[in-house]
């Protein structure tokens, strides 16, 4: 079958017509989603202290994938697979008709991850789609895949929010190859799979939106959102909980996994949300 999203194999960049669906619900309710590629769900607003829970399970078990902010051995940029430390269902459960509609039916947690900002200019993320990474890396066959963001803390103006490029979810771009990267580096700091500024210009239907939240507030985005955020200028942390949920219809085949990332969920038998 014909890799219509083929990335990191060519010289150069190129702009491609997304073919999936964004979302398979008619409802207008998902209008933000469908239009801009992403939406507040102001209807929610999850517990603090449930959030939180997540972040203490970690430190108290020390399990999980452990990712260091670049040239720091000690200062922790992100925690993956933080859903097998617990049952997310309770957190999940508000949202299960939503992400089903958009998605068009079951779905599984294809990656989890608590990322942390800490004060005092600790880094930011460089602009790119998931998507893009998920199909080069983790074999994801298309875009039937969302993430939910939830604010374990408030996200400001200066403490490094996301930003997100609303309608850049409608256009696909095709980066080129730089070379054999360490797939853990590369998740510090993102070089591979990073459109120019030309390319985005190109794509980007409306000015930069960084998503201000209040904590225990969240949003949901589309996988191929091109998106990035801005280093912590505060004294404040900033700590964001992530459930990247995709379509059983879209599972990774191992046999197109061309260098897994460090955060890529693909078990055998993959706890269903029906």
């Amino acid at each position: 079958m014909k890799d219509y999203y083929q990335t990191r194999y060519q010289n150069c960049y190129e702009i491609k017509d997304r073919k999936s669906l964004v979302c398979h619900s008619k409802s207008s309710y998902y209008n933000s989603f469908r239009n801009l590629g992403y939406q507040f769900m102001q209807d929610v607003c999850v517990p603090i202290s449930a959030t939180q829970y997540i972040v203490d399970l970690w430190r108290k078990h020390k399990k999980g994938y452990v990712n260091y902010e670049p040239g720091s051995s000690t200062m922790v940029r992100s925690i993956l697979d933080v859903h097998k430390l617990m049952d997310p269902y309770f957190l999940l459960e508000p949202y299960l008709g939503i992400i089903k509609s958009i998605l068009g039916g079951a779905f599984y947690i294809h990656q989890s991850r608590v990322n942390y900002k800490h004060g005092v200019n600790t880094s930011g993320w460089s602009i790119h789609s998931d998507f893009e990474t998920w199909h080069s890396q983790d074999g994801m066959p298309n875009m039937n895949c969302l993430t939910l963001m939830i604010s374990v803390t408030d996200n400001t103006e200066d403490n490094g929010p996301l930003v997100v490029l609303p309608g850049t979810h409608k256009k696909y771009i095709s980066c080129p190859k730089i070379g054999a990267l360490d797939s853990d580096s590369e998740f510090s700091n993102q070089t591979e799979g990073v459109p120019t500024k030309y390319f985005v210009n190109q794509v980007k239907e409306l000015e930069d939106t960084p998503l201000i939240m209040d904590a225990g507030k969240s949003v949901i985005f589309d996988c191929n959102l091109l998106h990035y955020s801005l280093p912590n200028y505060t004294k404040h942390p900033r700590t964001n909980l992530y459930f990247v949920l995709n379509s059983m219809k879209n599972i990774p085949h191992k046999r197109n996994m061309k260098r897994p990332s460090p955060m890529a969920n693909l078990p055998e038998k993959p706890y269903i949300y029906n």
